[in-house]
């Protein structure tokens, strides 16, 4: 309710709504009297415990639905960091992979194995081993 205002009784009208009998309350300024002059003229009643319950409701899951998103955005967002950090631990595995086969073949060759024999292919093998 407005500060400044205070319903002192309420009677039902013909269409069984609340209709509150507002009265001045003193020591306001000519703000609280325009609040008062527009309550009166509109019939403005105080809401029910009702319709503060469903306000309150609404609100309450709009905010669940905003987290929910936020939530939901946050798992996305870590699931995309872990997958595009398998991503580069498989590259990188890869390219240490092929240095060791590299380097493997190169000393194969110093010692002397031809490339493309199998007594290489099991140098190879052993090397990385």
């Amino acid at each position: 309710m407005a500060k400044g205002l205070e319903v002192i009784s309420s009677e039902k009208n013909s269409s069984g709504n609340k209709n509150p009998s507002w009265q001045k309350v003193t020591g306001h300024g000519t703000l609280w009297n325009e609040v008062f002059n527009q309550a009166c003229l509109l019939g403005i009643n105080e809401p029910s415990q009702f319709e503060i319950d469903q306000k309150i409701e609404r609100d309450v899951k709009k905010i669940i639905e905003r987290n929910d998103k936020a939530n939901k955005e946050f798992k996305y967002k870590e699931e995309k960091k872990k997958s595009e950090i398998l991503i580069l631990n498989k590259e990188k595995e890869k390219t240490e992979n092929n240095n060791a086969i590299k380097a493997a073949k190169d000393k194969c060759s110093a010692l002397g194995f031809v490339s493309g024999t199998e007594k290489f292919g099991k140098c190879v093998l052993e090397l990385i081993k």
